[in-house]
């Protein structure tokens, strides 16, 4: 908690004081936008597996065939691998990739902007103008998880997975209001 509040002194303006802070939810793994790639990765999995068990037949001479040779086996075996690692990427993947993202989020409100810092290797540190938001959108699931976007729909705009993401857009429409 001590480097999050020095974090939050080296990047704060003069009379500038949080507000809030949070994280984005990390257990909150798979999205409605996952659907299709998740189905399309499996199945990319599952035809590239077939190829690899036919390759490693004809490798072992399983299947015989006068215009089969076993060296064409090897090279339709590592041919065929890349495809199964773009599969597993497209199920599982991009998931964790997700999560160990999310991870590395910590969002702010001050009394004058929104700060998005991505904490890695390095530290970005994403702010806009509160006086320069014009609109404020909140997406909210069943389980009371929601995303606030401000501004323009661009992944810079957004405070994803919050758990008080209502109190977060109240506490947003309070601070334009009194500008």
């Amino acid at each position: 908690m001590i480097y999050i509040e020095e974090l939050f002194k080296r990047y704060l303006l003069i009379e500038e004081k949080v507000l809030w802070s949070g994280k984005p939810d990390t257990k909150n793994l798979f999205m409605k936008e996952d659907i299709f790639p998740t189905i399309f990765g499996c199945s990319f999995i599952i035809a590239h597996l077939i190829w690899e068990v036919i390759s490693i037949r004809i490798i072992t001479g399983s299947i015989i065939q006068e215009s089969v040779k076993p060296s064409d086996g090897i090279i339709s075996a590592l041919f065929g691998l890349p495809f199964i690692f773009i599969g597993y990427y497209l199920t599982i993947g991009r998931v964790i990739k997700r999560k160990l993202n999310k991870q590395k989020i910590l969002y702010a409100i001050t009394n004058k902007r929104l700060l998005i810092f991505e904490i890695g290797k390095t530290e970005k540190v994403i702010a806009k103008y509160i006086n320069q938001i014009t609109n404020i959108d909140i997406d909210i699931n069943k389980n009371g998880r929601g995303t606030i976007i401000f501004g323009e729909n661009k992944s810079y705009n957004k405070f994803y997975d919050l758990y008080d993401s209502k109190n977060v857009y109240e506490l947003l429409n309070s601070l334009i209001s009194q500008l």
